[in-house]
């Protein structure tokens, strides 16, 4: 070879070395020519697209041109498939440039094992206010962290965008006002008022709606009248819902007399410095039918002395426990019992008054860890239908949204400054929970009873529901931990197709990557869902449809004529 040729040859080879490299996506989960049940996992992840770098992944089946996108350079999501052979394309894009990977799949065409059959029947349905889903937050407390009125900012100060995106999430599917209660133990802990200058910034924002609660234990009546008139001057009327007077008094140590002398006390003389017409929320118990120490709760009490004042009936509920199971929001024992629920919902009806569960959530403990797990959003969701479904007016989450407990909806950081800088660190599970609730109740929805016959599993439940367009959806959640198969559904209507979308994670210990309608919150920074929302359409055989759900899974099934 002449030196000519050596140098042709070692200058091309130069060349071909500083050629960028197309880095593909590497996918890990399905394995190429891999045979999957519907929905299928998807797991792939990409740093360098081209010599770029990755900042969003997504994926397409066969030739379709849509693709399902996430912000990030990694990509966990289930995948729902018809039988037969599939190409799926994952894909990753950096600024200007686009990598594929493509794994051949194959769907068996064998029928997946029945869990369960679910139908919806023609019983009078029950409506669910627009305002069901609700928020609660503490004053301002040690152990809490942030205050109600640093979480949500005000012009002062500094204005909270993010908390203002989450709250406007919950309203897109056709709900809202969002009504939120402040109050805890913050509220028993302060002798005089505390500002509400956020809260009505809030409310002429997005017309939120407040109870604010009224120190019962630790303050005087002239203390407390001053708090509520103050209260009740600062807020505009309509953004006022009413004031709650104390928290959680079977903590007290007062007899049944004791308290509702008190409470009365409280009521007569809060009202005569703000308006006889004054809505009250009590009594706020910690234990249902306040049966925690010696008060001994029952419905004689509200339906004597203390109902001739209070105009809206409050309770809380937590599964408490400092050691719980591992999975414990999948055991029955987490979710409403409605031969207990029910009857002191139905006593407040009869009264007149609306019935909210008005602090709510997995464990008021701290850094419980399974309250930031992907099982707390089946239970969310699984327990806010159990609420409606039995009559109650209204669920608020309780947290503060700061950084330190995992119960939180949402995590948000707060640097000093002026203004106050807000970052968000996490939406949490319970919170996409929270989001597949209001999809299927949005628009004035009515709730109806579902028969739900076991197969396979009898861990599988199933809520139907018809909104004021005169569109059913049908929310099916399994708790089951090991089997998935196909649900059968039969919707109250007649329908040639089904659009249904997941909300999933990779496991129910999971405390990222969960997914709501192939959407997620992981990588967002500002309250705003990432990625295209993604459905299957399902065809009607027989009157009804078979629909894949994996284990500790949910399913949204919009039905289409």
């Amino acid at each position: 070879m002449t030196f000519t040729n050596r140098l042709l040859v070692a200058f091309s080879l130069l060349i071909i070395s500083t050629l960028p490299t197309i880095a593909n996506p590497t996918v890990t989960s399905p394995t190429n020519r891999e045979s999957v049940s519907s929905p299928f996992l998807l797991s792939a992840s990409a740093k360098t697209c081209d010599g770029v770098k990755v900042t969003t992944m997504g994926y397409s089946l066969d030739s379709l041109s849509t693709s399902s996108v996430v912000e990030g350079t990694s990509i966990d999501t289930h995948v729902v498939a018809t039988p037969g052979k599939h190409n799926l394309h994952v894909k990753s894009w950096g600024k200007k440039v686009e990598c594929t990977t493509t794994i051949a799949v194959t769907v068996p065409s064998t029928a997946l094992p029945i869990l369960a059959e679910a139908e919806a029947t023609d019983a009078d349905g029950l409506p669910v206010s627009p305002r069901f889903l609700g928020l609660a937050h503490e004053w301002a407390s040690p152990e809490i962290g942030y205050s109600a009125q640093l979480l949500m900012g005000d012009q002062a100060s500094g204005v909270d965008p993010i908390y203002r995106q989450l709250v406007a999430n919950f309203a897109a599917w056709g709900s809202g006002p969002m009504v939120i209660r402040i109050g805890g133990n913050s509220t028993d802990t302060f002798t005089s008022p505390q500002s509400t200058q956020a809260f009505k910034e809030l409310n002429e924002y997005n017309g939120a709606l407040f109870y604010l609660g009224i120190n019962l234990k630790n303050a005087t009546l002239q203390q407390a009248q001053t708090i509520a008139s103050t209260y009740y001057v600062a807020m505009p009327q309509s953004a006022l819902l009413g004031l709650e007077i104390g928290n959680e008094p079977d903590g007290y140590g007062l007899t049944e007399a004791q308290f509702v002398a008190n409470f009365n006390q409280w009521a007569v003389g809060i009202r005569a410095v703000t308006s006889p017409q004054l809505p009250i929320m009590g009594p706020s118990c910690s234990t249902w039918a306040c049966s925690w120490g010696p008060m001994q709760w029952n419905e004689a009490i509200l339906s004597t002395a203390v109902a001739n004042n209070i105009t809206a009936f409050s309770q809380h509920q937590y599964i408490e426990g400092q050691s719980p199971a591992a999975d414990a929001l999948l055991l029955p024992a987490a979710y409403p019992v409605p031969s207990t629920t029910q009857p002191l919902i139905a006593q407040a009806h009869q009264l007149g008054m609306p019935f909210r569960v008005a602090e709510w959530n997995s464990d008021w403990m701290p850094n419980t860890a399974i309250s930031g797990q992907f099982q707390s959003a089946l239970w969310g969701l699984k327990s806010l239908y159990t609420y409606a479904s039995l009559g109650a007016d209204g669920v608020n989450i309780f947290g503060n949204w700061d950084v330190n407990n995992g119960f939180n909806i949402a995590q948000i950081s707060i640097a000093d400054g002026t203004p106050n800088l807000y970052s968000l660190v996490q939406v949490m599970p319970l919170y996409y929970g929270a989001l597949a609730f209001q999809m299927g109740t949005g628009h004035a929805a009515q709730v109806f009873p579902v028969t739900v016959t076991s197969g396979t599993s009898t861990a599988v439940s199933a809520f139907d529901t018809t909104d004021s367009t005169g569109t059913e959806r049908m929310t099916l959640i399994s708790l089951d931990e090991s089997q998935s198969g196909a649900v059968t559904v039969h919707p109250q209507g007649t329908y040639t197709k089904a659009q249904v979308c997941y909300l999933s994670a990779p496991a129910y210990t999971s405390t990222t990557k969960v997914t709501l309608c192939g959407q997620t919150f992981d990588g967002s920074t500002n309250g705003v869902i990432q990625g295209a929302a993604t459905y299957t359409t399902l065809d009607q055989v027989d009157g009804a449809f078979a629909v894949p759900l994996e284990s500790t899974q949910a399913a949204i099934i919009t039905f289409v004529r």
